[in-house]
């Protein structure tokens, strides 16, 4: 009933599951500005602050990993 992007659900069909979806993005909000910012000064003292973005991006996907398996496995009920 609901489209499917790369084998995962589409926003509507997790907004209609009623998943955890908002706090899964506040979550990932408020930790990549931690990691932004914790990163920044690590990275600026090696003169690699244009790695910031990568850094950032690779560890939320890392990180919320486990949400995003949780939201797949409650779809698939």
């Amino acid at each position: 009933e609901y489209g499917a992007i790369f084998g995962l659900p589409s926003f509507p069909a997790m907004l209609a599951m009623k998943t955890p979806l908002p706090v899964i993005l506040l979550v990932g909000a408020f930790t990549g500005l931690v990691l932004g910012l914790l990163g920044y000064s690590t990275l600026n003292r090696y003169g690699a602050s244009g790695l910031l973005g990568a850094l950032v991006s690779l560890s939320l996907a890392r990180e919320l990993a486990p949400e995003r398996s949780l939201i797949r496995g409650m779809i698939s009920l």
